[in-house]
């Protein structure tokens, strides 16, 4: 099973530099999604029961990882109808949706830029650094929808901060430590037989 690092995020919190935290949450929120997305082939290998070498020449045949997702996430809901771990499985199962969706703050960060305005200073505000105007305000660091894609109608308008983003980051540290303790219940259940880890 791949895991991500568990990053620091009570260090990140404390950094007082805003464009550095930012970055730093940014850091942290591709590292856990791709570790989430490698997890999938750990669903997989649960759901179907077969080696690792075998599930993943199947699972990675699919180029996009939405498809990948739903194939991971379909094997391990037919494995698991009508157990006594169905329940469970169908909340972790939307969560994982919810944090891999093409609305979510992953993939929000994977398409669109890092922004920067100033606020609050005496000659008025600037959106492209220092200057005349805003100079002496504070820097706000966000990421936002392209207004483009979303005059187009391809994306909704979307907008996240240090703030937003810190708590997605906590979300995403306890989606993955709970699907690692479901797997760890699911190989030890007669429904969830351990299966091998490698070979053909």
């Amino acid at each position: 099973m791949a895991h991500a690092r568990i990053p620091n995020i009570d260090a990140i919190e404390a950094n007082q530099d805003p464009e550095m935290r930012l970055y730093a949450t940014i850091g942290v929120i591709i590292s856990l999604t791709a570790g989430l997305e490698l997890t999938l082939l750990d669903i997989f290998i649960a759901g179907l029961c077969i080696n690792e070498r075998t599930a993943g020449e199947i699972l990675f045949q699919a180029k996009a990882g939405s498809l990948q997702r739903d194939m991971a996430l379909i094997a391990l809901s037919a494995r698991l109808k009508d157990t006594p771990l169905e329940a469970d499985w169908k909340g972790l199962q939307d969560r994982i949706i919810k944090a891999t969706s093409q609305g979510s703050s992953r993939h929000l960060l994977a398409h669109n830029v890092v922004r920067m305005t100033y606020e609050g200073g005496g000659f008025g505000m600037g959106a492209f650094g220092e200057g005349a105007f805003g100079a002496t305000g504070e820097s706000r660091y966000f990421v936002e929808q392209d207004h483009r894609k979303v005059l187009a109608g391809t994306q909704k308008p979307k907008k996240e901060d240090f703030s937003s983003l810190i708590e997605y980051s906590r979300g995403l540290i306890a989606l993955m430590t709970d699907l690692d303790g479901f797997l760890l219940r699911v190989s030890e259940t007669p429904y969830g037989r351990p299966h091998p880890s490698g070979g053909a």
